[in-house]
Formats: C-alpha cells, structure tokens, sequence
C-alpha cells in the first residue's frame, strides 16, 4: 500500500470515529436536557395548579417570581390563545429576555411539551396549563430555565470523558494501521527478494546449463561432417547445429554474471528471407513423420531487412512454428509469410487448425498463459512478444475458434541512413546546441538550431516541408515540444523527430511523429 493510501485510510477512520462519538455525546447530551426539562415542567405546573384555578394574577406572579429566584426559573410567561387564532399576555415575569410570542407559531392546545433547544447554556420549553376558562383556547406556559450547576458539570466531564477516550483510540488506531502497513511492507520486500534469488538462481542454472551442452553440439557437429547424407540434409544438420550453439552461447552471455542481470542482446540490420528459411526446413525435418502436415514459406518480393537479434529472432520463429504444428489434430498447414507494409516489416505464422477461444486469446502473450498444448508454458508466446517489443515492433495473435489462427510479428524495417542537406533542432539547452553543431558540421549537414518555438516557428516558412526537424520535448516553462511538433505537422512538415529521453510510448498518441534520444543522429 502506497503512503497516500495510508493516509486517505487513516483519515477515512479518524473521521468515522469522530462522527461515531460526537453522535454518542450529542445523543446522551439530548437525553439530558429533556430529562431536566421535563423535571422543571413538572415543578411550575404543580406550584402553578392552585393559583390556575383561582384565576388570581397576583398569585401566579408571586409563585413565578418565588420559582425565580429559587434558581428554577430564568424568564417566565403565560399566554392565552384565542380560539381565533390569536393569543394575549397574562403574566410574565419581569428581566431576562423578552419573547413577543413568536415562539406559539406551530404550537396546538394539548401538546404537554415542546421543548424549543438550549438557551445560553440553559433550556427552553412551551407547555399547555390547565385551565377553567372557555372563553379562550388554552393557556400556555413558556419557560426558560438554567441547567443546574452539576449538569453543567456533568457536561464539561462528558465532553471530557469522551475526548479521553477518543484519543485513545485514535492513538490505537494510528498504531494498528502502522503496524498493518509494515506487515504489507515486509511481505512485498520478501516477495521481491524471492523473486530475486529465484531469478539469480535461474541464472545460475541457465548458464551453467549453456556451459554444459556446448561441448556435447561441438561433438554432434563433428560427427555429422563423417556422415555419408545428401548435401541438403547436410546443411540442416549443420544449421541446427549452430543455431543451437548460438543459443547456448546467447544463454551463456546473458547469464554469466546473474547478480547484474540478465544482458541485452545487440541487435543488427539483416536479411529477414535466410533467417526464416533456415528455420522452416528445420522444422519440416523435424516434423517430416507427421502425416498431412505441411509448412510453407513466402520470402515476399523484395529482400526485407530489420533491426533483430538473430539467435533470438529464429528461437520465436520456431517456437511459433511448433505451436502450430502441436496444436494439430490431424492434417494441417502452417503457413508463413514475409511482406512489407508503410516501412514496416510483417512476419506471419498462420495455421488452419482448430482456432483458440476468445476468453483464452485475450490472455495469451501474458507470462504462463498456454492453449492446445499439454504441458505447455506459455513462455515461448510471451518470450515473442516481449522479445519483438523490444525491437520497437508489435505482437498481435487473431484467431476464430474453429477455424484458423495467425500470428504477425511487426518490424520497423530497416533504412539506408542518409545524410540529409539539412537540418534542424529545437532545443533549449545551449550545450545540447554546441554538440550538435559540431557533429553536424563534421558530417557536412546544413544546420540551424532554435531555443524557443517562436523562432523556429517564424522561420519555418521558409523551410521545405520534408525538412528533417528534431524537437526537445522539455522546452522550459512547461513548454511541450510535442505541441510545437503538431504546429508544424499541420503546417505540412513532414519529417518531425522528438530528440528526447523519454520513452517511444510518451509519443503513442502521434502516429506520425518519431523519436529518438539526445544525441545528434549523424554521429
């Protein structure tokens, strides 16, 4: 769990506690104000009864006023109401505020209580008297009366009491979600360290494993050159052969030092047409015994060259081919392809089998996802398609269940780099300027480089449109170079390259802008 997940959690919980408790205290503190209120009732009504039923004004006053300063009383007031609707003073006792009779609205004869809230620490209610005179409505009773001083105090040692508490388990609370968080933590640290050691030792025993089978390939490579076959099968031989050293010796290389992690392998420009071929009669000896199988090969028109690894570039063609070819039933035709589409490469392993489930194609290329294949992995579709995106291509596997399944890895293909008459950059570091300059000028490229949109912006005009243009993505300023790049891409500039550290994906969204890094590209 992230450290702003905490915090959202722990705020989350403070905050339900808190609503929890101030409910609780305001609750207990309702029930205590309308127990007292109902007591002061209870004591004015009573002492009210005698002096009600004689009707003696004098006598109400002097009960009121006793009941005031005995401390029960702060105001007083009786009131008739008219069975018009209206109401008229009789009696109210003298300081203290002065109610004009705005508190009866809402009010009905018969109610016994109706308490109105706190007033300045204390309570107020309105209260219908008995009484003997039918020329009005009913008489009512309003009071405010003073929370005697050990509610008072009962209130300051409830607010109190509950802060106390609510401390404590704020306090408890905070120390639980820490110590959950650290058991998380400590997971998530084991498993990464688990995982670690699980791919040292993988390492370890990959690499000795490349170490231990090349001497065994040495002596079958031998041996083979004494053997009386047809030159073709020969030269099979021979090509498994190699390509199953270039492999052990790929494994070894990668792994060698396993702690420093597994090595890049280099890649360079070759020939697609040889590196498939190769592997297409290899699998067509190996599977030569399975009745109506079939695999061909279209090497496409024009020799098609890419940026690849070759070792790696035939080890996801033939686990490709073998899928295929194990996820027969009967007879079959795996069919693969070269061709060329917008500069771009396609490689596609086509069978007409019996076709893959949708619910199980959305997950294939994820690592341990197989299908038609007993014991299968999973690693050689993942290890194609992470291996081919590491090429700046594409894997995409389409397939109706049923019928038929293709897989097509997509190339960048590769280009004769030329020199170009000119060139342009946009870039707001003045060292990254000066670098430029100097690798341009040794490569006899006309050169001009800009520190603001603004001015690359003015003097485009005056550049043709196929101008090769590289712009810095971080211009200052949170200036983007990506919105320069589309200026000028609708402007009809056509050749636009983002010089920037940022990854290709950052750029997805622009199809047609390129990227590289910040090096100057004729060097």
């Amino acid at each position: 769990m992230h450290k702003k997940q905490l915090i959202v959690s722990w705020i989350a919980g403070a905050v339900l506690i808190s609503g929890v408790f101030y409910a609780a205290v305001a609750w207990l503190w309702t029930a205590v104000s309308e127990s007292h209120a109902a007591s002061v009732e209870t004591q004015v009504v009573s002492a009210l009864s005698n002096d009600l039923a004689e009707g003696n004004l004098f006598k109400l006053g002097v009960t009121l006023s006793k009941l005031k300063r005995d401390g029960i009383l702060r105001f007083a007031e009786i009131r008739q109401l008219g069975k018009d609707g209206g109401n008229s003073l009789v009696y109210r006792t003298q300081g203290g505020v002065s109610p004009t009779g705005e508190y009866l609205a809402g009010f009905n004869c018969g109610e016994r209580r109706q308490l109105e809230g706190s007033t300045h620490g204390g309570v107020s209610l309105i209260t219908t008297l008995p009484s003997n005179n039918l020329d009005v409505a009913c008489s009512t009773l309003f009071i405010i009366s003073d929370l005697p001083r050990e509610l008072s105090l009962f209130k300051s040692r409830l607010i109190v009491s509950f802060g106390g508490l609510l401390v404590v388990l704020f306090g408890a609370f905070f120390w639980l979600t820490i110590y959950w968080y650290r058991k998380i933590l400590a997971l998530e640290t084991s498993n990464v360290l688990m995982r670690v050691e699980k791919d040292v030792e993988m390492g370890r025993m990959v690499s000795q494993l490349a170490h231990d089978i090349r001497s065994p390939l040495a002596a079958l490579g031998a041996a083979a050159k004494g053997l009386d076959i047809p030159q073709e099968q020969r030269g099979m031989i021979d090509g498994a052969v190699a390509r199953m050293q270039g492999i052990a010796d790929d494994l070894l290389a990668r792994y060698r030092a396993p702690s420093a992690g597994p090595a890049k392998p280099k890649t360079s420009v070759l020939a697609l047409g040889g590196l498939v071929e190769q592997v297409v009669a290899e699998k067509r000896l190996q599977h030569k015994d399975k009745v109506g199988i079939s695999i061909d090969f279209s090497p496409g028109e024009a020799e098609l060259k890419a940026s690849i690894e070759p070792t790696e570039f035939q080890r996801l063609i033939s686990n490709l081919i073998n899928n295929s070819v194990e996820a027969f039933s009967g007879e079959g035709v795996v069919s693969v392809a070269l061709s060329a589409v917008d500069h771009k490469v396609l490689l596609t392993v086509k069978d007409n089998g019996k076709g893959i489930p949708p619910e199980i194609l959305a997950r294939l290329g994820q690592k341990g996802e197989t299908h038609g294949k007993a014991g299968g992995t999973g690693l050689g579709v993942y290890h194609a398609r992470k291996t081919v995106e590491a090429w700046g291509g594409s894997f995409k596997i389409e397939s109706e269940a049923g019928k038929d399944t293709a897989v097509t890895l997509e190339l960048p293909a590769a280009t004769v780099k030329t020199v170009p008459a000119r060139a342009v950059l946009l870039d707001d570091d003045l060292l990254v300027h000066m670098n430029w300059k100097m690798a341009a000028r040794a490569a006899g490229v006309d050169f001009k480089a800009y520190k603001t949109p603004e001015e690359l912006v003015t003097d485009a005009e005056a550049l043709p449109k196929d101008t090769p243009i590289y712009i810095d993505s971080e211009l200052g300023g949170d200036v983007k170079g990506e919105d320069t790049a589309q200026a000028l891409h609708a402007k009809g500039f056509t050749d636009l390259t983002m010089a920037t550290g940022h990854a290709p994906e950052k750029f997805s969204h622009l199809p047609w802008l390129k990227v590289t890094g910040k090096e100057p590209p004729w060097n």
